[in-house]
Formats: C-alpha cells, structure tokens, sequence
C-alpha cells in the first residue's frame, strides 16, 4: 500500500489499549506464583537496607530489586500493585516495536502489524501480568536495539541515552548480555566504520559495570549461585523454546510455524543490514543460552524472552515485503496475518479461561487452614516457598523441612509436641513426615487435596468449643463438640466402660425429629481407629464427622449409640439430654 497513511496514525493509540486490555484483564484472579512471590518479599526492601544487602549476595538482578521497591512505595505488595508495573512497562513495548518496526521497514503497514502482534503474543501477556523482570526487559531489549539503530543513523547521534539505557539495562537482567553480542555483530558487520565508536561507547558502559560484575562475581563464586531451571536439550529448542517464543502455542503448531518463519526470513531478503540485524537476534540467544545451560540449570524460554520481538519483526516485514505485488498475492498477505492473530487470541483465551492457573490456589489453601488454626498451630511444607510466606495472613506458624534432609527425628517429635494441630502440605519431601505422622498422632479429615490436618492423640480441654454431659447408658460420656469449619464437626467421647463388641455411633441428619434422616452417618470412634472394645476408660476420644451435602433449610443432627450385632439395640440417654428413642438431639444445622 503506497497511498497517504495519515489516518494509520489513529491505530497506534487503538493497538497501545488492546495490548494494555489483555495484560490488565483478570490480573489479580490467580494468586501470585513462587516467583512473584519472592517480588513481594525480598524484591521490596528498601536499599541498602539490611534485608536489601543481604539478598544483593545471593540475586544477579540488582536493579530489579531497586524497580520493585520504588515501585512498591506508590503500589504496595498487592498481587494488582505488584503486576500492574509489568502491564504498564509491556504494554509500552507495544508502542516501542512500532517505532522499530517503522524505522527498519519504513512502512507502516509493517510497523502497526508489528505492533498488534505485540499486542496479543501469548508468551508477552503471560509474563506482562507476571510480577518479575522479565515484562520491563523484553520493552527495554526492543528500545536498546531501537536507541542503537538511531544512533548509527543519525548525524549527530546522542550516545549517551543508549548508553544509560543499556547499562541499567544490564543491571536489571543479566542476560541482555545476549543482545549486546547480537547489537556487536551487527554493528562489526553493517557499520563496520562505526564500530571503533561502538567500542568506545561500550568501554564507557564497562565503566559503569563495574558495581555489578563486583556484585556478579560474589553472587556467582561467592554463593556458589546455580539456576534452578533444567540443563541444555537440543531438542527442547524446537518442542518448547520456538513455539513459545514464536508463537505461544503448543508444539503440534510447529512444523507451521517453522515454515512460516523460514518463508518470512526469505522473503526480507533485499534488506540485507535488516537479515543481518534480525538473523542475530534470532540466534544468538538461542546458541548463548543453550552453550551456558550445559554448565548450568538455565534452560527455560522466559530467560531469552528478548527473541520474541525478532520473531514478530521477521513476520510482519516477511508478510509487507513488496514482493507480494498481485492481488492475489495480497490476500494470502492477509490471510495469513489474520491465522496468526487468531492463534494467538485462541491461546491467550486458553490462558485466561481453560489452561490450569500458572499459580497453585496459594489464597484458598492459606484461608482453609487460617480457619482452622490459631499461634499453636504449625504448618509443614517441603520447599521454602515464598507464596506460602506471602499468603499467610493468620497466627499459624510456618516449617520448611531443612533442604538438607535432616533425619524427622530431629524435628518432627518435637513440633508435634510443642503444638497442638499439624498441617503437612505434602510435597516430594514429605513421605516420612506423613508416615510418622499417621503413626503418632490423629489424621483428621480436610476438605483439600494434598494436605493433611493432625492433631495429638491426648485431647487438650482448651478445644472443645461447645461443652456437653451427654450420658449414653453406662459406656460413654459426651463432654462436647467442636467446628473445625462448616464441613468438619468433633465429637469428644469420654470412655466410661469398656464393651463385649464395638458399639456404632448413631449419626442421622433429620429434617424432623420423625421423619426419615436425610443423611446417615454411622460410624466407629475416629474414622474406626477406636473400638468401645479396647478404649481406655476415662480417656477423652476425638470422633471427626464430615458434614455431608444437606438440603436446604433447618436440619436436625442426631447422636447416638447402637450394638453392632442383632437386634442392634440403642442404648439409651440415661443423663444431659431428652431421650428420643436412644438418640439426643445435638445441634441444629442452618443449610442455605
């Protein structure tokens, strides 16, 4: 198209919201992950502050803590505040892969496409409502490239906003190293003139890095600091790295997407400084990360996010080349323009609304667990987990099994003693806790898959919420009940007599004394670890019943005790309570 194009500036502003709507929509719906966590934590500490100094040891991205704290000081610690930076700082990326995209290709059809490419790549959103780094640095390795390109272009060049721009750069993530090999190849092989400047330029950055490679040494040999990723697969880089970083769709899409590519980077053959600058970027990254994960855990496309601008330039100035001049030619254009939009909105729909979370549902594991616990209570978890820190808003106390494995008699009898519930948030480290624990004290259930509520066997007075003296015959003293939630009711049952055969615990939910229970939950003491055969007279037992589905309105809960051989008798309520053919009516329950 080589008509005016004035109107197309109305689009850059258009483009610009819909990369902001997509990156800001149902931003705080899933609880942060780990990392994001760790943000929150550690990320926020004031500089030069203890707490600040002590991490700059152990974290390579120094100005990534600085960001986040000044950040923080408007925003707060919210999983909105925290997030909405990365929206911002990516959602200007947008803004800034135009002007690229405009200054290589002159074009733009080129520049807009560019743009709204940007917009709704799947790998960008993801990382945009990610509260790191790495949303900032793909905005900043696109501006890095673009204040270069400037400078080498302009007659008079102002040096020192790249030079500020790439040194902080630098500080923020380590790995725009990359991209400095991308920008010296580039510039020693188009401006091989300007590339004494270009040194020059970089000797005074180097200058500038000094604090940091003081500060990189010490975290890298000082620390003995080691990824915590996976090592180099060769094969990876085609199932993972290029479907994410091309397109952020699944790798079934990926003999498409390579031919799409290689046919792109065919046709921006002309622009022979654009293949060059564009080939580069494209792999040096790859070859850099894939050499360094052979020494090291680094091995994850996120760490080279920076290539995916190149991927979009390549598409779009492939598409917008002037070799595609017939009509029909034209149409394919945009036909193949508007598949990629679509799968990249059908995967950032995925994302959205059907992908699993890209966070564990830290909040309602933490609001269960608060309900049930108080400052006695200790929570068990594997992993030093930051999410876990960051969602605990209660008096519970937190454990992290040491990471070098300690023997559980080491820890274990004594947490159990010295508290009165246990959760283990089972893990790849946990079988022995949870053996030892299923042996030594009482499991008691919990409405979450993968935790586990303990308590010690010995009952302490302190937790029975409602006291009771509910005599049933000569065999057992009802002293009360407790609500650990609105799912899981305790009844405390004091041994009185030892019996021939076990007794059942009647359990019915009536709508009315008369009618038929709604539900029946007839049951041996503690889930049948306790028999009336065996228990211990004057012990106080703790008997958990999960509170099934129940109708609407007022129901009824009716206890009892029965023989469990024919005729089944009831025994009667000889003391505290009515007796309604050998059941008492022990609460009411309000079911809306």
């Amino acid at each position: 198209m080589h008509r005016s194009l004035k109107w197309l500036y109305l689009l850059v502003p258009c483009i610009i919201m819909v990369a902001f709507v997509l990156r800001i929509w149902r931003l705080d719906v899933v609880p942060l992950r780990g990392d994001e966590a760790f943000t929150a934590i550690h990320w926020t500490n004031p500089p030069f502050s203890e707490r600040w100094l002590f991490f700059l040891e152990y974290e390579p991205n120094p100005a990534s803590m600085v960001v986040y704290w000044a950040w923080s000081l408007g925003a707060g610690v919210s999983e909105f505040g925290l997030r909405y930076f990365s929206v911002l700082a990516n959602t200007l990326g947008a803004a800034l892969i135009i002007a690229l995209a405009r200054r290589l290709f002159t074009r733009w059809d080129v520049a807009l496409s560019a743009g709204l490419l940007w917009a709704v790549h799947p790998f960008l959103i993801w990382h945009a409502q990610d509260a790191r780094q790495y949303g900032l640095y793909v905005t900043l390795a696109v501006l890095n490239i673009y204040l270069l390109h400037r400078a080498l272009h302009t007659k008079k060049p102002r040096w020192w906003i790249y030079v500020l721009s790439q040194t902080f750069t630098l500080y923020l993530y380590y790995f725009e190293l990359f991209m400095v090999m991308v920008q010296a190849l580039y510039v020693l092989v188009m401006h091989r003139k300007q590339f004494g400047r270009f040194l020059r330029v970089w000797m005074m950055i180097g200058v500038l890095l000094i604090p940091l490679a003081i500060q990189t040494y010490v975290v890298l040999f000082g620390r003995d600091y080691a990824g915590t990723a996976t090592n180099a697969d060769f094969g990876a880089l085609f199932t993972q790295f290029i479907p994410t970083l091309f397109f952020g769709v699944p790798q079934t899409l990926l003999v498409i997407g390579l031919s799409v590519l290689l046919m792109m980077f065919i046709l921006i053959e002309p622009m022979n400084s654009i293949r060059w600058l564009l080939g580069g970027w494209l792999l040096i990254p790859f070859i850099l990360i894939f050499a360094l994960s052979l020494i090291t855990s680094v091995f994850l496309p996120r760490y080279v996010i920076a290539i995916t601008p190149a991927f979009i330039l390549i598409i779009t100035g492939g598409l917008s080349t002037t070799n595609w001049t017939s009509s029909r030619a034209k149409i394919e254009r945009y036909l193949i323009f508007s598949i990629l939009i679509i799968m990249s909105l059908s995967q950032v729909y995925a994302y959205f609304y059907t992908d699993p979370p890209k966070s564990f549902d830290w909040r309602g594991l933490m609001t269960l667990v608060e309900a049930r616990s108080s400052a006695d209570d200790v929570i068990i978890n594997d992993t030093s987990d930051t999410a876990l820190e960051y969602y605990h808003r209660g008096d519970i106390n937190i454990f992290f099994i040491p990471e070098d494995n300690p023997p559980i008699e080491n820890y274990l009898p004594t947490l159990l003693d010295e508290h009165r519930s246990i959760f283990l948030l089972n893990g790849a480290r946990t079988g022995d806790v949870q053996i030892y624990l299923r042996s030594n004290a009482q499991r008691l259930p919990i409405l979450w898959n993968g935790l586990e509520h303990f308590r010690k066997w010995d009952v302490d007075p302190s937790e029975i919420q409602i006291s009771t003296d509910i005599q049933i015959g000569d065999v057992a003293r009802l002293v009360g009940y407790s609500w650990l939630d609105n799912d899981v009711l305790l009844l405390y049952w004091e041994a009185l007599r030892q019996t021939d055969a076990p007794l059942n615990i009647l359990t019915h939910f009536s709508t009315e004394l008369n009618n038929p229970p709604v539900a029946v939950l007839d049951h041996q003491i503690a889930e049948s670890q306790i028999s009336t055969h065996t228990w211990q007279i004057g012990t106080v037992y703790r008997d958990p019943i999960i509170i099934p589905d129940l109708p609407d309105g007022d129901i009824l809960l009716l206890i009892g005790m029965y023989e469990t051989t024919p005729p089944y008798a009831r025994l009667p309520i000889t003391q505290g309570a009515q007796d309604h053919d050998g059941r008492v009516i022990l609460t009411q329950i309000t079911n809306k």
